[in-house]
């Protein structure tokens, strides 16, 4: 089931802000590691920021700033690279080693309770070289179930030339699921199931570059898959069965298929160019968010940069697409004002709580998270 949706403006939403909040923790967080939690037991708000690289704490907020706990987990995940963590619950975390397929179940101690690599579960022969990561900077744990994003390495023939490798390794990609599903995490046996078929397949071209991996949440017991490159939404529920793809249309936005690399005979030459391109000039859409007060979900789209590659990043303009609680479209919000980032952000009951540009905070302190408060209406 496919959805095409028009740009008519039905409602004239703004982004309004309307207050502002000071995070102070020991450590610099990382947007990576940080998220938002809702206490399951008391209903009770948390933001938490996280460093998953060097001090490996994370600290609990309260929604008014006020620090609730710190867990130190980095003894528990010595000698392992992280790729991220996830709240269980506030005195359970989980940490994702980085490529291996280790999990790590750490209390509020700093303790590791429990520790499992999912690689061993699965049959060699048949995935012999598969590799787990997460999707962008949102936690891999929805409920009790974890959902990974599954890699591929394939092994390379020195014999052949370099570009037929390059070329089996993306055809590969094409054919095999996308995401794992882990369930009964804490049992003996935990329960992986394979879920969600490439959807590159059916949208991508054989012998094409796509070097993104998709950004995926989970809202309304359905997971919503973004694909950076080619501005889709695919909708699945937790089962793996597709039910919809919405194609997002916004302003200001260029030719898609310009993000299609053809792999070619001259790859090398062209290829960088191709890549610094896609991701500092081209637009992209990037995240996905849902209200559940007002039933809606925001996708954030980014516009093409014309101005230099160092300023890309924190400069460029960018949309809030508004669809209801059915993927109907009821407005874009463009936002020119490069104080107003959304890398960083969480959408809680109060409203919209981002990060603010640091290049815009004078006596900037790295331990002191600045959040401006923002509401769409």
């Amino acid at each position: 089931m496919v959805f095409v949706l028009g740009c008519q403006k039905k409602e004239d939403l703004q982004l309004k802000k309307i207050g502002e909040q000071i995070f102070e923790t020991e450590f610099i967080p990382s947007s990576k590691y940080s998220g938002y939690v809702v206490d399951s037991n008391t209903g009770v708000e948390y933001i938490y920021l996280s460093n998953g690289t060097t001090d490996r704490k994370v600290s609990f907020f309260t929604l008014d700033g006020q620090l609730h706990k710190t867990i130190d987990y980095k003894t528990a995940t010595q000698g392992h690279p992280l790729e991220d963590i996830s709240i269980w619950s506030l005195d359970t975390i989980l940490a994702l080693s980085q490529r291996t397929g280790f999990v790590f179940a750490i209390n509020d101690s700093g303790k590791c309770i429990k520790q499992v690599n999912l690689k061993s579960f699965f049959a060699d022969t048949l995935f012999p070289a598969i590799w787990m990561s997460t999707s962008g900077d949102d936690d891999f744990l929805f409920g009790n179930t974890l959902y990974l994003y599954r890699g591929m390495d394939i092994p390379i023939d020195t014999t052949k030339p370099y570009l037929d490798h390059l070329i089996k390794f993306y055809n590969s990609r094409r054919d095999q699921p996308y995401l794992i599903k882990v369930e009964d995490f804490f049992s003996e046996t935990p329960n992986l199931t394979f879920l969600v078929d490439s959807f590159y397949a059916n949208f991508i071209p054989k012998n094409h570059f796509f070097p993104d991996i998709p950004d995926y949440d989970f809202y309304n017991e359905m997971i919503h898959i973004l694909s950076f490159q080619i501005d889709c939404l695919f909708v699945y529920d937790l089962n793996g069965k597709h039910l919809k793809t919405i194609y997002l249309d916004y302003k200001n936005k260029v030719d898609q298929s310009l993000k299609l690399y053809e792999l070619t005979e001259n790859y090398e030459a062209t290829m960088a160019t191709y890549g610094k391109w896609s991701t500092t000039n081209a637009n992209y859409v990037s995240n996905l968010f849902y209200d559940i007060n007002r039933q809606r979900y925001y996708v954030v789209a980014y516009h093409p940069y014309d101005g230099p590659d160092e300023e890309s990043w924190y400069k460029r303009h960018w949309s809030m697409l508004v669809y209801d609680k059915n993927f109907v479209y009821l407005d874009e919000i463009i936002v020119k004002n490069p104080k107003t980032r959304i890398l960083f952000s969480f959408l809680t009951t109060k409203g919209w709580y981002t990060r603010k540009n640091k290049k815009y905070i004078e006596n900037y302190d790295p331990h002191k998270t600045y959040f401006d408060i923002y509401t769409i209406e």
